[in-house]
């Protein structure tokens, strides 16, 4: 699973480390320490604001790679420009071309990187009901890119939503101990070549870099329950802090 993510550094900074040429995107995504995905439309008409939230990707533009901002989680074609009430914040890999809320997708290639500093994934603790965050990165704190499907919706307006979704795959060791309930984990896409293959390859090469991230390539530490608030900022939030 991935339900939250930070992106600790700078538009010129992902795209050097993405090879980005081109961005046009109107969303800041500069240190965003606890990014949560969009809300649901209420049941029942509601005065409380709904959040939106707006993340980069990475796309082709012909032969260039391309920022472009997106809707996260993926609002499916036929679902109106509206975030849907049932979860697509996450893809599973094994399912995706199959599902209603991402087959079209993916039929279409609509394959793309979603870019992230690090991701935050919850650890049940073993005889209570107490979830631990960890913090979740690259060894070496290189910006990390995840598998990620963007597809398009027009609203009753005929105003264009475009929304993109975070593939998942079973967890690796160090995932299965952090995730220990689910055991799932972002397919993290390591180095351009994998990049290359998911963005501009065929359905089967795509499909052969959609894994667990090999051992050994992941860190990781225990950080404060108040990332649990979707509303909290501030990049005190990612600190290390001691667990029982």
């Amino acid at each position: 699973m991935c339900g939250r993510y930070n992106i600790a550094t700078d538009t010129q900074a992902l795209m050097d480390a993405f090879d980005v040429i081109d961005a046009e995107t109107p969303v800041d995504v500069a240190n965003r320490h606890n990014i949560a995905p969009s809300e649901p439309p209420p049941k029942r008409e509601s005065t409380r604001e709904r959040r939106i939230t707006r993340v980069p990707t990475i796309r082709m533009n012909g032969d260039r790679r391309a920022m472009r901002s997106a809707v996260w989680p993926l609002v499916p074609v036929w679902a109106r420009g509206v975030v849907p009430r049932y979860a697509t914040a996450n893809a599973r890999c094994e399912t995706m071309a199959k599902l209603p809320a991402y087959r079209h997708a993916w039929a279409s290639d609509r394959r793309c990187l979603v870019p992230a500093s690090s991701f935050i994934e919850w650890q049940a603790v073993a005889g209570t009901r107490r979830k631990q965050p960890w913090l979740v990165y690259l060894a070496d704190r290189r910006p990390m890119a995840f598998a990620g499907l963007w597809e398009y919706s027009h609203t009753e307006a005929c105003e264009r939503v475009e929304s993109c979704t975070i593939v998942t795959a079973p967890a690796n060791a160090l995932m299965a101990e952090i995730h220990n309930t689910r055991k799932r984990m972002p397919v993290v896409l390591e180095g351009l070549f994998e990049q290359d293959a998911w963005l501009t390859g065929t359905k089967e090469e795509a499909l052969a870099v959609a894994e667990p991230l090999a051992d050994g390539l992941l860190d990781a530490h225990p950080i404060s329950t108040r990332i649990n608030n979707p509303n909290a900022r501030g990049p005190d939030l990612l600190e290390p802090v001691s667990v029982p």
